[in-house]
């Protein structure tokens, strides 16, 4: 599967686009996190009822390792992402110019995110679920914030 990913660094949070060319299209907004120097994760809700979770590697020139595909039906399918930094043109995510100049962080794109999230939480233990979901509202929360810090910063 051919993937173009745009990810940008803001402390500790990533924030990006993911695109899938055909024959696999889908197309998300991302926000994940820095567990450690090069160690990320996040979840992205690709469209048509798919999720990809990624925990792995996020290095200047790299982006590998494991992921999950939630499917529509429940099933789960599991591989390994290697995506190495090229230039737009060769990657294809000019094919969308004008998702390319809208900012990364705007409500809508907090609110996909958060459905991502949501989407990738265990439904089997309440428990779990409960402090998954809490985790998915407190990065809700975060994202906002900067939507409205960035909104105020542009007046």
């Amino acid at each position: 599967m051919s993937v173009a990913i745009a990810i940008e660094h803001v402390g500790n949070t990533l924030k990006g686009r993911f695109i899938a060319l055909p024959p696999f299209s889908g197309e998300g907004v991302l926000l994940g996190n820095m567990k450690s120097v090069h160690q990320c994760d996040f979840t992205i809700e690709i469209g048509a009822g798919r999720t990809l979770a990624f925990d792995g590697y996020c290095l200047t020139n790299t982006i590998e390792g494991p992921y999950t595909l939630r499917l529509p039906d429940g099933s789960k399918q599991t591989g390994h992402l290697q995506a190495k930094r090229e230039e737009s043109a060769r990657t294809g995510v000019d094919k969308a110019p004008s998702r390319a100049t809208q900012p990364l962080f705007t409500v809508t794109a907090c609110l996909n995110a958060n459905g991502a999230c949501l989407a990738a939480c265990p439904h089997s233990d309440y428990n779990a679920e409960f402090i998954c979901s809490n985790h998915c509202r407190q990065k809700l929360l975060a994202c906002k914030a900067k939507v409205n810090s960035a909104s105020a910063g542009a007046h």
